[in-house]
């Protein structure tokens, strides 16, 4: 897994990014560092929350419910492929990550396209 990861700014005048909430905006953005060189992360909510958000920000107090309501909203305007407790696929993953190694192995399932 990469230390970082590279967010375009044209995400800020993509319609699917924009039609989320703040909040799936924002966990959106929070999780792309986590991503393995196939765009792929956890789909297991507790160790997701765990490496995304391991301080819960006092004015968001998010909880599983909430996340997995944020994750829906996301795969729902075509960010995210999501199995829950499997995999959370980043759709156009490919198209803003420029990988200058052979890409590691991932350890998640792959999800579809």
């Amino acid at each position: 897994m990469a230390k970082g990861r590279m967010i375009n700014c044209s995400i800020a005048i993509d319609r699917r990014f924009n039609s989320c909430s703040l909040k799936a905006q924002w966990l959106y953005m929070r999780a792309i560092p986590f991503q393995d060189d196939h765009g792929r992360m956890t789909g297991d909510l507790f160790e997701w929350m765990a490496k995304v958000i391991p301080r819960n920000p006092p004015d968001m107090n998010f909880n599983e419910k909430q996340i997995r309501k944020l994750l829906n909203e996301l795969q729902s305007n075509g960010l995210i492929l999501w199995d829950e407790n499997k995999v959370i696929k980043y759709l156009g993953f490919n198209k803003n990550q420029k990988i200058g190694h052979r890409p590691a192995e991932s350890s998640y399932p792959d999800i579809g396209s």
